[in-house]
C-alpha cells in the first residue's frame, strides 16, 4: 500500500501553496485527496492526511515515520504512515512516467534506476543558431550530479565520500519513484553488492544504485 501522509497543524503555512508542496512533497500532490481525522501520530488535533485513494484510515494502527529535517526545513513537518501488513510496494512508489534504465534487486524486488543518457532531452539553438541539447529541467540536477560522480570515479583515486555516494544514489531512486529519505532508510533500499575479491575474501564495496545511474560497473 502506498504510505498516507499526515500534516500537523500549522497556521504559517502559505495559503497559496498546495499543503504537500508548502512541506517538501511537490510530486505527491497529483490526486491528493484529504480524508478526515482526529488526532494525528503526533497527538494533535486539526492536522491534514491524505490517502491513495482516498481513504478513512486509523491512525494507531499505522507505523508513522516522521520527516528528517534538511537544510532549509524543520524535522516533523509531514509524517508518512505504513500499514504493517501491506508495506508500500516498488509498484506502489512507481511515478507515473518513468526513465528507463537498470533493473536493481534489492530484497526481492527489482527498482529501476534511471540511465542519464536516457533522460529527456530539451532542444534549444545555442548563440551560434545550433540545435544543442539538455536534460530536462525536471531531470537537470540528477543528471549533473550523476555526471560529476561518474567523472569523479573515473580515474584511480575515487574522489568521493560514502556519504556523496549515498546521496546520488538516494536521489537516483526519487527520479522514478515517490520516495522520500525517511522511505528510503525504512525500506532499506541502498546496499552493497558483496563480491569476491583476488585473495577469495568476500567484499561488500559496491553500490549497486550508484552504479546503474552512472552507468558503470566499475
Amino acid at each position: 500500500m502506498r504510505p498516507v501522509v499526515y500534516l500537523p497543524p500549522d497556521p504559517d503555512r502559505p495559503g497559496d501553496v498546495h499543503p504537500l508542496a508548502a512541506v517538501g512533497l511537490p510530486d505527491w500532490v497529483d490526486g491528493a485527496t484529504p480524508v478526515p481525522v482526529g488526532k494525528g501520530p503526533d497527538e494533535q488535533e486539526g492536522g491534514l492526511l491524505y490517502a491513495w485513494p482516498p481513504a478513512r484510515t486509523k491512525v494507531s494502527e499505522l507505523e508513522w515515520l516522521s520527516a528528517l529535517p534538511t537544510h532549509d526545513r524543520p524535522p516533523d513537518r509531514y509524517y508518512l504512515g505504513l500499514d504493517p501488513n501491506d508495506p508500500p510496494t516498488e509498484r506502489d512508489l512507481r511515478r507515473r512516467f518513468r526513465v528507463a534504465g537498470t533493473a536493481v534487486v534489492i530484497d526481492g524486488q527489482a527498482w529501476e534506476v534511471p540511465a542519464i543518457e536516457a533522460l529527456p532531452q530539451t532542444f534549444a539553438r545555442n548563440a551560434f543558431g545550433q540545435w544543442v541539447s539538455a536534460p530536462a529541467e525536471r531531470y537537470a540536477n540528477f543528471a549533473a550530479q550523476a555526471a560529476a560522480m561518474r567523472h569523479a570515479l573515473a580515474g584511480k583515486r575515487k574522489l568521493t565520500t560514502v556519504g556523496a555516494v549515498l546521496d546520488l544514489s538516494e536521489l537516483a531512486l526519487q527520479q522514478n519513484y515517490l520516495l522520500t529519505p525517511e522511505l528510503i532508510s525504512r525500506l532499506g533500499l541502498l546496499t552493497t553488492t558483496p563480491t569476491l575479491r583476488e585473495d577469495g575474501k568476500e567484499d561488500s564495496s559496491k553500490f549497486p544504485v550508484l552504479l546503474a545511474a552512472i552507468g558503470t560497473g566499475d
